[in-house]
């Protein structure tokens, strides 16, 4: 059998910025990465996006469920200065348990004993051969014999593809001690009909857990590890340590304490410009919003705006609308002429600038109000706004917290959620 070759130098990868995933699929490396996985190209890209936010991380890379080795081979070319483990038994699925059972679904049959073994011994050296020239150490045969094997690493990051119960409770309880903080974990088959022991098993082992499960793509979930022993010994610092800490930079006990007009503090953003908010006034006392929005697009070609305002007449507008004190009819009125005066600045904007400034709608209440400007999941800086029950709009208080810190990725993460979930307005 000839050696496999790779068809690019192991040492170095062309994409480095998380932002930059999608260009991956242009490469000739990529042809390699679908062919030998069963990863969708959506997930690939995931999987690829999640990776390079652990670059900088010390620790080791891992894999359990590697099978023909697209997704590991893509790891080791993302990741080309880290220790990279496959754990592969090419046994297929050999522990179904009673929670892997589909039940009463008619689509999905579920999975077998024996499924996604590679038995033939020329196709499985083709796939050794293939990890050696990538430089990945292979640890044939059950995960629970072999994962000792690297019981003394650290990881920062571990993907999950096996499928089953047994096989995902496995991975956790090895990788998630031993995750370095801000390490990630991926894991695959979230929430399928086809593999409800995956759902169960994390489930229960997240359930005590502080981080929580983030959904990245269909079926597709990461956690993100917390660094407990930094925040334990944050609570011990005085106040003021802990609040520069955290990268809260402002406190404001009402809007009359605002340094500046809304127009002013968006006026900022070198980079983009994204908002979740109740409603969102282009001519008000905030300011000449409508300027600052026209002035960001026309003049810096890559700006990028993106608001989602309250959904009108939905249950959580009257919900609002109740706290407020105010009759429902006023306040959809309100949304709807905000919706309206923003679907107007849009159309009078060229093509290139309508590309970038998405409108969206939102039918929940998040926690209040926010701004980001220049947002990532690690710098930035965000403005939050709230208030209290049964006080006037004039007294809600608010806070700006920038990155990096734990604090800023949470709000981060929390309202990129909801925009990610909002749906373009109606009027398009």
């Amino acid at each position: 059998m000839n050696e496999f070759r790779l068809p690019y130098p192991r040492s170095k990868s062309c994409i480095s910025n998380p932002g930059n995933v999608k260009a991956l699929v242009t490469t000739p490396e990529w042809k390699l990465f679908s062919k030998f996985s069963m990863l969708s190209e959506e997930k690939l890209l995931n999987l690829a996006k999640e990776a390079l936010k652990v670059k900088d991380l010390p620790g080791a890379v891992a894999e359990l469920g590697v099978y023909k080795g697209g997704s590991i081979l893509l790891l080791a070319y993302l990741l080309p200065d880290k220790p990279v483990h496959a754990f592969e038994s090419f046994q297929g699925l050999t522990d179904l348990t009673d929670n892997d059972k589909v039940r009463s679904h008619p689509r999905e049959r579920g999975h077998s004993h024996g499924d996604f073994s590679i038995n033939r011994k020329d196709a499985r050296r083709t796939v050794i051969s293939r990890l050696k020239a990538a430089e990945i150490i292979l640890h044939e045969g059950l995960f629970v014999d072999k994962c000792m094997l690297v019981s003394n690493e650290k990881f920062c990051f571990a993907h999950f593809d096996a499928d089953t119960y047994q096989s995902t409770k496995d991975f956790l309880e090895f990788f998630y001690p031993r995750m370095v903080p801000g390490g990630r974990l991926v894991i695959d088959d979230v929430a399928w009909e086809a593999t409800p022991g995956v759902e169960h098993a994390l489930n229960e082992f997240m359930n005590d857990k502080p981080e929580r499960v983030e959904m990245i793509g269909i079926n597709q979930a990461v956690i993100v590890k917390k660094d407990i022993a930094a925040a334990n010994d944050r609570a011990h610092l005085p106040l003021q340590d802990r609040l520069a800490q955290s990268g809260m930079v402002d406190f404001f006990f009402s809007r009359r304490e605002y340094p500046e007009r809304l127009d002013t503090f968006l006026s900022r953003a070198t980079k983009s410009i994204e908002a979740v908010a109740v409603s969102f006034r282009l001519a008000s006392e905030k300011g000449d919003l409508h300027g600052v929005l026209v002035k960001k697009l026309t003049s810096i070609p890559d700006f990028r705006i993106r608001l989602s305002l309250l959904q009108p007449a939905c249950a959580a507008a009257n919900l609002l609308a109740r706290e407020l004190a105010i009759d429902p009819s006023v306040l959809d009125k309100e949304l709807v002429n905000a919706l309206d005066d923003l679907d107007h600045l849009w159309q009078s904007m060229k093509p290139t600038e309508q590309a970038r400034f998405e409108l969206l709608v939102h039918d929940n209440l998040p926690f209040g109000s926010s701004y980001m400007l220049d947002a990532n999941e690690h710098t930035g800086l965000i403005h939050v706004e709230t208030k209290l029950h049964a006080t006037a709009k004039r007294e809600s208080f608010g806070f700006r917290v920038c990155g990096p810190s734990d604090f800023y990725t949470q709000n981060y993460l929390a309202w990129t959620a909801i925009l990610n979930a909002s749906r373009p307005y109606r009027a398009r």
